[in-house]
Order: structure tokens, then sequence, then C-alpha cells
């Protein structure tokens, strides 16, 4: 009878455990946005801005954004010809994810050196 029981909590304390989990990073909507912004023609100023304000709403809580949000955020600055903020969000991702750094460090370069 014990032994019934111990297995049933094991069970019901994993799969609560599992249930609570909300993954390692917030991407919001970032999938969506990114849709809309390559494939709706209308829609891509709006994707673009909510895209900013949720890696801004990240930061201001003090969170890790999840990779290549940052630098996503760039280029749509950078897409838009503000080519300073683009640096700004690259030198982001350039400093918040090491995996970047190759990638992120040649566009800097090449948006400094333009």
């Amino acid at each position: 009878m014990n032994k019934a029981l111990l297995v049933s909590a094991t069970l019901i304390l994993s799969l609560t455990g599992c249930a609570t989990q909300s993954g390692l990073y917030n991407w919001g909507n970032y999938e969506q946005d990114l849709f809309n912004y390559y494939h709706e023609a209308d829609a891509q100023e709006e994707a673009a801005t909510n895209h900013i304000e949720f890696v801004s709403e990240i930061d201001q809580r003090g969170e890790t954004p999840a990779p290549g949000l940052l630098a996503e955020a760039g280029t749509f600055y950078l897409l838009a010809g503000d080519e300073e903020s683009a640096i700004k969000f690259y030198q982001m991702e350039f400093d918040t994810w090491p995996e970047s750094r190759p990638m992120m460090g040649i566009l800097i370069q090449n948006l400094e050196n333009n």
C-alpha cells in the first residue's frame, strides 16, 4: 500500500513540475511578429514596434532576452534606416550572447565603417 502511494505521489509531482515550467526564455509573439513583418507589407511597422516594445519590457524586468531577439530588433532598426540604433542592439546581442559575437562583430564593424 505504501509503495502505491509513493508511486502515485511521485507521478503527481512529476506531472505538476512539467506543467508549471514555462521554458527557458520568453519569446512573446516573436514568431507571429516576424511572420507579419516579412509576409504582410502593411503590418511591417506594427510588427517591428511590437518586437522592440517586447524586448524593452524584457529589459525593464531584468530578464535575459532569448538568443537573437536583440539582433532582430537591430535588424528592424537597420531596415528602417536607423543605423545608430541597429548598432546599439547588435552590441547588446554581442554582449549578452558570446555565441553571436563573430556575426554581431562583423555587422557592427561594417556599420561603423559605413
